[in-house]
Order: structure tokens, then C-alpha cells, then sequence
């Protein structure tokens, strides 16, 4: 969630910025600044999935835990 609103956040800076960029000489600028948008955006969403799976991960193991208690309890 937190991420999906950075990446707003960032097309949101990109908007206001092509908005702001009438000028031939800024649009050098702009060009640098989507691309260093479009880098960041590919990160937010690396760590996404990179959290995903450590969530999964996390919830395979607690139910490995439950699991091995449960059959303790039961002995």
C-alpha cells in the first residue's frame, strides 16, 4: 500500500514537472527526471515483490511452527 502511494507521489511529480517544462533548454531536464522517476518506480516495485515473497515465506513458516507444536501437544 505504502508503496503504490510512492509511486503516485512520484507521477505526480512527473506531471507537474512535463507541465512546467515549456521551454526547449528545461526539457534536457525533464528527460533526466522521468528517467530517474522511472528508476525509482522500478525499485518501489522490486522491493514490493521482494516484501511479498518474505511475507509468504514468513507465513510458511509460522504455519511450520504451529504445525510441530500442535503435534508436541498431541504426544
Amino acid at each position: 500500500m505504502k508503496t503504490s502511494m510512492k509511486i503516485a507521489a512520484l507521477a505526480a511529480v512527473t506531471v507537474v514537472f512535463a507541465g512546467c517544462a515549456s521551454k526547449p533548454e528545461k526539457n534536457a531536464d525533464l528527460t533526466a527526471l522521468r528517467a530517474s522517476v522511472e528508476e525509482a518506480r522500478a525499485a518501489a516495485i522490486q522491493a514490493n515483490q521482494t516484501s511479498q515473497q518474505a511475507l509468504a515465506l514468513a507465513q510458511q513458516n509460522a504455519a511450520k511452527i504451529d504445525r510441530v507444536f500442535t503435534k508436541s501437544q498431541v504426544k
